[in-house]
């Protein structure tokens, strides 16, 4: 299974990009708390703002039924 993730921005769906580089792009404006993320094993897409770790100034309980952290 990858860890890579896709990505929506500006309606346009971007990607695969690592952990890392999702990050980068959350700390830096190219990703937004409510563009949606996903990555293999996942059902379905879901708000960035809902990953553990990714915004961390926006840090959020995460559901049983959502992703799991990013790796670190």
């Amino acid at each position: 299974m990858s860890n890579n993730w896709q990505y929506t921005h500006g309606g346009e769906e971007l990607g695969p990009v690592s952990p890392a580089e999702l990050k980068r792009l959350a700390a830096s404006g190219g990703l937004l708390p409510d563009d949606k993320v996903w990555r293999e094993g996942m059902e379905r897409w879901v708000a960035a703002r809902t990953v553990k770790g990714l915004f961390a100034e926006q840090a959020t309980k995460v559901q049983a039924d959502e992703p799991p952290p990013l790796p670190p």
